[in-house]
């Protein structure tokens, strides 16, 4: 069975950091294939560290693209795919993560981490999963497998995506909930469909990833902005260090001044010399 990564991204700043995480991707893993999913065609210089490179003009104005996220699995190449947000990268090989996931058809973490390696369940962003009870899934990295769950996951997350102001209601009115976004709407598929034991692991971290949204990181003060609190430096030899922490497996960075050209000069240097 095909193996790989897929990422949606759409405009220039999107494009770009999902670039840098294909070459993390490249440079770190040993389980490489990664396509991108976009609305319009790339420059050359990107669509050649892709596999495949899949254009689709889906009509979609909002801010997350959860009408085109939600044709991932139609669109996918892949037998089994890992769905990855455009802002992240790979610091060291988790291919092993393909084994762990052979036994689920569809999975989502519930468990992510701090940049120093600590559990968060910090729910700042998620006033509205706590409002309406629902699994704290993430989709920042998820998988599935061309499979009958996953399909009919899929189908009804395409439907709610067509159908925002049904399933929405009066939630876009809140304050940290302006636009829908992809994490609410999988959320609220699963809980539709009563599958949250089937897509996710209450007794295992792993799968999982950093998630580096400031108020993620369990600090005493809210900080928005992370880089502005720490310190990141990324060495020769691809090694990511925030604070004095060095990272490991995949990191959600979150913020588009992460990917500068020189960090993308760094991952292309080490592809173009494997």
């Amino acid at each position: 069975m095909s193996k790989g990564y897929v990422i949606v991204a759409c405009g220039d700043d999107y494009v770009k950091q999902a670039y840098l995480c294909s070459l993390s991707i490249k440079a770190t893993q040993t389980v490489n294939n990664v396509s991108l999913i976009t609305d319009r065609p790339i420059d050359t210089k990107y669509s050649a560290n892709f596999d495949n490179v899949i254009v689709n003009d889906v009509t979609d104005n909002g801010r997350f693209r959860t009408k085109l996220r939600a044709l991932v699995y139609d669109l996918s190449p892949y037998d089994e795919t890992i769905v990855l947000d455009s802002d992240t990268i790979f610091t060291s090989d988790v291919s092993y993560y393909w084994n762990l996931l052979e036994d689920k058809d569809l999975f989502f973490p519930t468990k992510v981490h701090t940049y120093r390696g600590n559990t968060t369940d910090n729910r700042y962003y998620r006033e509205v999963f706590k409002k309406f009870d629902l699994p704290n899934t993430y989709v920042a990295v998820h998988y599935f497998k061309k499979s009958e769950i996953a399909g009919i996951f899929y189908s009804l997350v395409k439907f709610i995506t067509g159908n925002e102001k049904r399933y929405y209601g009066d939630i876009l009115e809140t304050k940290k909930q302006i636009d829908p976004s992809f994490d609410f709407t999988c959320a609220l598929a699963i809980k539709m469909l009563d599958i949250e034991p089937l897509v996710t692991r209450q007794r295992s971290q792993y799968p999982t990833f950093i998630h580096l949204k400031g108020q993620n990181q369990n600090w005493q003060s809210g900080v928005v902005n992370w880089m502005s609190k720490v310190p990141c430096h990324i060495d020769n030899d691809l090694n990511v260090f925030i604070g004095n922490f060095k990272q490991t497996g995949i990191l959600h960075y979150t913020e588009n001044d992460f990917a500068t050209q020189e960090t993308i000069q760094k991952y292309e240097d080490a592809v173009c010399t494997m």
